[in-house]
C-alpha cells in the first residue's frame, strides 16, 4: 500500500470516529488502527529520508554531530568548505531543518547518529 493510500483512509478513520452511533468499544479500535497508520507513515517518511542521504552527507552529518565547524569538517574529511556547505544543504533539506542544531536532533531520532 502506498503512503498516500494510507493517509487517506487515515482521514476517512477520523471522520468515522467521530460520527454519532459508535459505541466506546468500536471507537477505540478505530482510533488503534489510525495510531497504526500514523506510525506507518512515520516509519515509511523516515526511511525515505535515510536512503536519500548520500555516503558523503552521511559522513559530514556524522562530524556535524560531533559539534565540529565547517572549516574544521572540510580538513577532516579532505573536502573543500564550499562542498561541505553544499553537503550540508542537502542534509537540511532531506532532514527538513534550517540550522545544524535542528539537524542534530532529527539525525538522532532518526539513528542517523548517536
Amino acid at each position: 500500500m502506498h503512503k498516500r493510500d494510507l493517509a487517506l483512509i487515515g482521514l476517512k478513520l477520523d471522520s468515522v470516529i467521530g460520527s454519532p452511533g459508535l459505541t466506546a468499544a468500536a471507537r477505540a479500535e478505530l482510533r488503534s488502527v489510525r495510531a497504526e497508520i500514523a506510525a506507518a507513515l512515520h516509519n515509511e517518511a523516515n526511511r525515505e529520508v535515510i536512503e536519500a542521504m548520500t555516503p558523503s552527507e552521511m559522513r559530514v552529518l556524522e562530524s556535524l554531530s560531533r559539534g565540529l565547524a565547517t572549516k574544521a569538517i572540510s580538513e577532516e574529511l579532505f573536502l573543500s568548505v564550499a562542498t561541505v556547505k553544499t553537503h550540508l544543504a542537502g542534509i537540511y533539506q532531506k532532514l527538513d531543518v534550517s540550522s545544524r542544531a535542528q539537524a542534530i536532533v532529527i539525525a538522532e531520532k532518526l539513528g542517523l547518529v548517536i
